[in-house]
Order: C-alpha cells, then structure tokens, then sequence
C-alpha cells in the first residue's frame, strides 16, 4: 500500500513530530555549539507547531483562472480560517518559545505570565485582523456568537461554521454559493 508522504504526516502528526523532535535535539546536541542549542530547540518547537497546524487544517485550492469556477463562500470561510491558523499558531509557538528560552532574570511566574499573555496579544491581534473575512458575506453575521449560541460556549467542537452550517444561521444564505464581496 503506497502512502505518500504527506498523507501519513496528515494521519500522524504527533508521532512525525515526536520523532522529529527528539531527532532533532539528539543532531543539535551533537552538531550544534552550545551557544546555539537554544535556538536550534526553538526553531524545531515552531517547525513542530507549523507542521503540526498544517496537517490538522486544509486549505481548498484556489479556482483558477476561470471566472465560472468562482469560491464558494463556504470554501473562502474554510480558507480564511486555515490562513488564520496556519499564521496564528506558529507565531504564537515563538513567542513562547523565544521568551522561555532566552528570557531576562524574571522570577518563574513573570516569565510564564510574560509568554502566555504575549501569546494571546498575538491571537488576539490575529483574530482582530481575520475577523471580517470569518462573517457571513451578506449580513455579517458574527459566527462565533452563533456557534455559543448553538454548540455553548465551551464546546470541545472544533468545527468552523462551515462545517457546522450549510447556511448562514441569519440571512440563510447558501455556502454553496459564489463568494463575491
């Protein structure tokens, strides 16, 4: 059974990453100087973390030149979200791991509080950026109010609201249909 690599990285991506991780540190410890071990366990944490965000997320292919095969709106929610999240995480992930790597002398708890709220300014800008392409094309309906609304607020659902809807909740609209705004 011939499986290509990056189908067994999507059905995997914790164990590739595992392994790539512990061979990664096992050729820094060796091959790299001391000095820049640090940066080497950082840049393989953020290759984890863009590996790990590509294989759980995809990306519908953009039509190409025709104008008859425009997006649907549900492909461009798709879209919008996995670009946020393929953008997002693995900034996120270095800065976490540049402030617990190379941190100034702050006590345990500074250095924590420092990079997990770095993080969420980060998803936080993030989000603000992405958030009109992830409302309904016609109403602006805000989805994440809707998605509480149905699924609760905390929900292990991670389905995006084109997954979970085959219309806006509002104005319903059909995600089948051409995505033009």
């Amino acid at each position: 059974m011939a499986d290509s690599t990056g189908n067994f990285i999507k059905r995997h991506p914790r164990i590739v990453g595992g392994v790539g991780l512990s061979v990664g540190c096992v050729l820094a410890a060796i091959f790299v100087p001391r000095s820049l071990q640090n940066l080497a366990l950082g840049a393989m944490i953020v290759a984890f973390g863009m590996l790990y965000v590509w294989s759980i997320t995809t990306l519908p292919p953009r039509p190409l030149a025709a104008p008859s095969k425009a997006l649907t709106i549900r492909d461009q929610l798709k879209r919008n979200r996995t670009l946020y999240m393929r953008s997002v995480v693995p900034v996120a992930i270095a800065w976490i791991a540049a402030i617990t790597l190379y941190h100034a002398p702050l006590p345990k708890w500074q250095e924590q509080g420092l990079a997990i709220g770095g993080a969420l300014v980060v998803v936080l800008v993030g989000s603000l950026l992405v958030k009109n392409g992830l409302k309904c094309p016609h109403c602006a309906c805000n989805f994440g109010k809707e998605r509480i609304a149905k699924l609760g607020r905390w929900s292990m659902d991670t389905r995006g609201a084109e997954e979970i809807w085959d219309s806006c909740p509002r104005c319903s609209v059909s995600f089948d249909e051409p995505y033009n705004r």
